[in-house]
C-alpha cells in the first residue's frame, strides 16, 4: 500500500531594480504526507509542514555575461514512523521459535536544507547565443536534530549554434541527494548515512525546423555511488540499518519532437531508451576489494524501465476552453519470480524458492490514456482556471508488483491506480 499527498500555496514576486538587475522570490508553504508498506511487515509513514523559498537575481554584468546568484531553502517540523516485524536487537542472537513483537520507532523534529548556488551565462562571441558557456556551483546542506551534512556540486554546460536553428549542447556535473525518510534508520542520535552522489553527463543536439516544430536528441550517462543500501552487518538497533555502500549507473538516449503553442495546437512526443543498474556489496573489506579489482556484476535496478514513450496533444478552443490528451507506454519493472515454497517448521512459515535469479523477469508493460478539459476566465489583474482530469480512461493491466499466496504456488498482480476523475481549479493574481 502507498499513499502520498502534497498541498502548496505559492507566491511569486519579481522586482526590476534597474536595467541590469532583476530580483525574483518564490515563497511557498504546504503540508506533505507519504507512506508505504510491504504487507503488514514493513511500514513507513511521514508527515511534515514544509516552508520553501527560492530566490535568485539576474545581474547583467556586461554585454557578454549574466551572473545568477540564488538560494533554495526548505524546512519545517516533521513526524516519521518506521515499523518492522521484529526488533533489530533480536538479530544478534536470532531464535526462530522466539515470540516476535512488532518493532516501531517514531521521530519528531525539524529539518532545514539551505542550498545557495551561483551560475553564470557567458556569451564570448559578440554577446550572442552562438556560443554560451554556463559554469555553476551549488552548496547543499541538511540539518536535523543531532545530524548535519553538506556537499558541493560543481557543474558546467555549453551550447553552440553554428547556424540558425541548430544547437549542439553538452553538460556535466555533480549532484547530491539527501537521505529520504526511512534511510536515517532507527537511532536519531546516531545517524550515519550521508548524501547519495551522481556524476551526470549528456551530449545532444536541438533542431528547430519552423517556429512551431523542433526536435531534441540527447545521449546521457550517470555514474552513481554512495547509494544508501541495507547494512548486511546489522546486529542491533544501535547499528545503522542503512549505509552508503551502493554503486549504480544509468545510460541511454532521449528523443523528443515538439510542436510549440503556436496557433491553437500544441503537443510533443518523446521516447527514452535507457538502462539503470545497481551494484552493492557488504560494508566490509570485500567492498574495497571489489572496487579495486573492478570485478562487478551489475544487476537491473528495481525501477529500470527500458522503453518510455509519452505523447501529448492539446487544442485551444474559443472562449477560453481547451482539450488535451496524454498517452504513456512504459516497460514493466524487473522483479524476482518465485516457484513454490519450502515449509519452515521452526518458523511456521513458507520460504519462497526463486524460479530464476534476482530480478530475472519483468512485470507486464504499462500503458494508459488520460484526457483533460479546462476553461479559463481572464480578468484585468487575475485569472481563474477550472479543469476536469480523466486519468486512466484507457489502461492496461499496469501491475506494480506480484503478490503470492501463503505457499508461493499461486500469484496475482497488484494493479496501479484505476480510472480517476478529478475536478480542480487554479487562480493567479498579479499585484
Amino acid at each position: 500500500d502507498v499513499f502520498y499527498g502534497a498541498h502548496r500555496i505559492i507566491a511569486q514576486y519579481n522586482q526590476e531594480i534597474n536595467d541590469d538587475l532583476t530580483v525574483r522570490m518564490t515563497p511557498a508553504i504546504g503540508y506533505d504526507s507519504v507512506g508505504f508498506s510491504l504487507g503488514n511487515a514493513w511500514l513507513f509513514d511521514s508527515y511534515s509542514w514544509v516552508f520553501e523559498l527560492r530566490s535568485d537575481a539576474l545581474w547583467q554584468a556586461n554585454d557578454w555575461m549574466t551572473v545568477r546568484p540564488g538560494i533554495d531553502i526548505i524546512g519545517g517540523p516533521y513526524e516519521l514512523g518506521i515499523e518492522l516485524p521484529v526488533d533489530p536487537e533480536l538479530l544478534r542472537s536470532f531464535d526462530p521459535v522466539q515470540e516476535r513483537e512488532p518493532f516501531r520507532r517514531e521521530f519528531t523534529g525539524t529539518f532545514w536544507a539551505v542550498d545557495p548556488f551561483l551560475e553564470a551565462w557567458i556569451m564570448p562571441i559578440d554577446g550572442t547565443e552562438k556560443l554560451k558557456l554556463i559554469p555553476g556551483l551549488r552548496f547543499n546542506t541538511l540539518t536535523l536534530p543531532y545530524y548535519s551534512i553538506f556537499s558541493v556540486d560543481p557543474r558546467f554546460a555549453v551550447r553552440y549554434s553554428p547556424v540558425d536553428g541548430t544547437t549542439f549542447k553538452a553538460g556535466t556535473g555533480l549532484y547530491h541527494q539527501p537521505p529520504q525518510g526511512a534511510d536515517i534508520g532507527f537511532n536519531e542520535t546516531d545517524i550515519r548515512v550521508d548524501y547519495e552522489r551522481s556524476w551526470a553527463s549528456e551530449i545532444g543536439v536541438e533542431q528547430r525546423f519552423t517556429d512551431a516544430i523542433e526536435a531534441d536528441w540527447t545521449l546521457f550517462y550517470k555514474k552513481l555511488d554512495e547509494l544508501i543500501i541495507e547494512n548486511e552487518n546489522l546486529q542491533s538497533s544501535s547499528d545503522p540499518f542503512f549505509v552508503n555502500g551502493g554503486d549504480g549507473r544509468v545510460f541511454g538516449m532521449e528523443l523528443m519532437l515538439r510542436h510549440n503553442p503556436v496557433g491553437n495546437f500544441f503537443g510533443w512526443v518523446s521516447y527514452t531508451l535507457s538502462r539503470a543498474e545497481r551494484y552493492a556489496v557488504p560494508i566490509d573489506e570485500s567492498r574495497q576489494q571489489a572496487r579495486d579489482s573492478g570485478d562487478k556484476e551489475w544487476r537491473p535496478f528495481e525501477y529500470d524501465q527500458t522503453h518510455i514513450l509519452v505523447a501529448l496533444a492539446g487544442y485551444n478552443l474559443p472562449k477560453g476552453w481547451g482539450v488535451s490528451s496524454r498517452f504513456r507506454y512504459v516497460t514493466g519493472n524487473p522483479h524476482t519470480p518465485f516457484d513454490g515454497g519450502i515449509y519452515d517448521v521452526d518458523g511456521d512459515q513458507y520460504l519462497p524458492i526463486q524460479a530464476e535469479g534476482d530480478l530475472s523477469s519483468r512485470l507486464p508493460s504499462f500503458y494508459s490514456l488520460d484526457l483533460r478539459v479546462d476553461k479559463r476566465w481572464t480578468f484585468k489583474r487575475w485569472w481563474l482556471e477550472t479543469y476536469l482530469d480523466l486519468l486512466n480512461v484507457a489502461r492496461g493491466q499496469n501491475p506494480e508488483a506480484e503478490e503470492y499466496n501463503y505457499d508461493y504456488t499461486e500469484s496475482t498482480y497488484i494493479r496501479g491506480l484505476p480510472f480517476i476523475p478529478s475536478i480542480g481549479l487554479r487562480a493567479e493574481y498579479e499585484f
